[in-house]
């Protein structure tokens, strides 16, 4: 029992390690310079203030140095600093922490029943609610009965 709980530790630090690079890449993928981008949205455009943005980012290192950064970084919990925010990324992911596990577990608790419903015909109940549900597409069934729910916020947080 315990090598089989050490083998999915070691295989979920695995898959963990290889999101964080895939993660890393994707984003190197994306079109377009982002020192660039981000010397657009400062107004300034010219190759000295860009060369400085990609300095102060570490845009001019080679990419294992930077990879090998990032994924420290990620490990480490220093998420960097956003630019567009003006904060260090940490603070504004556990300033929105909350909203996003409100979030999650009113749709877990919207999702559960559904999720356990059985399809025997002799259970009339759930086999009401659970008959029609695979005819329906997983958004319209976890948006219906949120629709019904009219004292839950839909544009901001409530707290």
């Amino acid at each position: 029992m315990l090598s089989f709980i050490a083998q999915r530790i070691v295989k979920g630090v695995v898959v963990l390690l290889a999101i964080i690079v895939l993660n890393f890449f994707l984003i190197r993928l994306a079109p377009g310079d982002p020192a660039i981008v981000m010397a657009g949205e400062a107004g300034a455009g010219d190759k000295v203030f860009v060369a400085q943005l990609r300095e102060k980012f570490g845009l001019d290192r080679p990419l294992p140095e930077q990879l090998f950064v990032y994924v420290k970084g990620v490990l480490t919990f220093d998420l960097g600093f956003s630019f567009r925010q003006q904060a260090p990324v940490s603070k504004l992911i556990l300033e929105r922490l909350p909203a996003t596990l409100l979030l999650t577990l009113s749709a877990f608790a919207i999702s559960l029943p559904e999720a356990t419903a059985t399809v025997a015909p002799s259970d009339a109940k759930s086999s009401a609610v659970a008959w029609p549900m695979p005819e329906l597409p997983p958004v319209t069934s976890a948006i219906f009965p949120a629709s019904l729910i009219a004292h839950l916020p839909v544009t901001s947080q409530i707290l």
